[in-house]
């Protein structure tokens, strides 16, 4: 009988030791009910399109500069530029330049990029990147203009890459 009343009470011990722990047991929080979402957009700002476009611009022997359209902004559509990058290479003792002609709210806007020389042996290879904001209006081209000082022998060329966005007007 005692041996009877040892069990029960283990027994008893276990189911009451098993409740607890399923009480403090891991479960997923809940803070309330469901909540509905409500989607919104940027009525200001517009719909954004993204944007990457890349040109190289050449220098044969003999020229000083040249340009070239990076991209056309289609009607309808605001341009957002928010980078651009550039590497240009050169014979020895030439230096770059680039500008990044843009037409925002009606006039013209030339944009310098500063280079950076990487590289000086036989030929020079400089790199440019700014994290930047710039704006093109719709109907108007994004154009790189590219040149170089300290002589027109042999070839050059610069490649240009920005990036942003279309804003939908």
């Amino acid at each position: 009988m005692r041996q009877f009343k040892v069990q029960i009470i283990t027994a008893t011990g276990i189911v009451l030791l098993a409740a607890i722990v399923s009480s403090v047991s891991v479960r997923p929080a809940r803070a309330g009910g469901a909540i509905g979402a409500t989607l919104v957009r940027d009525v200001e700002n517009g719909v954004q399109d993204p944007l990457q476009s890349a040109v190289t611009v050449d220098l044969p022997n003999g020229a000083d500069f040249s340009e070239k359209v990076l991209v056309g902004v289609p009607a309808g559509k605001r341009l957002v530029i928010e980078s651009v990058t550039a590497y240009a290479d050169l014979p020895s003792n030439q230096r770059p330049f680039l500008e990044i002609i843009t037409v925002a709210g009606g006039p013209t806007g030339v944009h310098e990029l500063v280079f950076t020389q990487e590289n000086l042996v036989d030929r020079v290879r400089m790199v440019a990147g700014e994290s930047i904001k710039l704006y093109a209006d719709p109907g108007s081209s994004v154009r790189a203009f590219f040149g170089r000082e300290g002589g027109d022998s042999n070839s050059a060329s610069c490649h240009v890459t920005i990036s942003g966005h279309y804003v939908t007007l």
